[in-house]
């Protein structure tokens, strides 16, 4: 984030609460990186926030980002739907004599970008002339069920609220927006313009 702000817009303070919030996506932790004492942190933060100049900044800032980076819906989507879909089988080769060995010859890309990791541990078993080469490959799976769970939300999947209409059912999903606090309406809003860019609509590693 070095790119540099209008100064005759904002002030000292503001730019570096633009700048630390865009970092932190925490309007609390923004305002005391800002210089604010943290007993006025929040209130402070909040009424930066609420300023249009400040939030129009913001937004363009977060936009710019997305784009840089390609960040859509459809590339979030794939991308978790490559973890939550991996498969050992993708990964391994029953040999002749019936033993299991790790095979990364037919993996693609979408395949490997399940795992999180790959160790490789090489060693000699037994002693002198007897002794052999013994080679293992541990292999790390991201969390399938985070995976599999985020999915959900973003496709509606999750189990919702079932109102009986005489037409039929239908179903409803269910936020309580009142009852979250400034700080996770916010992160609720910037969870919602990553994944529904550019109409917000509806929201919300190792195995």
């Amino acid at each position: 984030m070095n790119e540099q702000l209008p100064r005759a817009r904002f002030t000292p303070m503001q730019r570096h609460f633009i700048e630390a919030y865009l970092v932190s996506r925490n309007i609390t932790k923004a305002a005391i990186a800002a210089g604010c004492k943290e007993r006025s942190a929040h209130a402070v933060g909040w009424k930066w926030f609420n300023k249009t100049e400040i939030r129009a900044e913001i937004d363009a800032r977060l936009a710019s980002t997305l784009d840089r980076y390609a960040v859509t819906s459809d590339r979030i989507i794939r991308e978790l739907a490559m973890i939550a879909f991996g498969n050992l089988d993708d990964f391994i080769v029953v040999q002749d004599d019936g033993t299991v060995a790790v095979d990364f010859g037919t993996a693609t890309r979408e395949q490997v970008a399940s795992l999180s990791g790959i160790e490789i541990d090489e060693y000699s078993e037994g002693r002198g002339d007897s002794a052999k080469p013994v080679r293992r490959v541990k292999l790390k799976f991201s969390e399938k069920r985070q995976a599999l769970m985020d999915l959900a939300k973003l496709t509606r999947m999750m189990p919702a609220d079932r109102i009986e209409h005489s037409g039929g059912v239908q179903v409803e999903h269910k936020l309580d927006i009142a009852a979250l606090s400034h700080e996770q309406r916010d992160q609720l809003r910037t969870l919602l313009l990553a994944a529904r860019k550019p109409t917000i609509t509806d929201v919300d590693d190792e195995s």
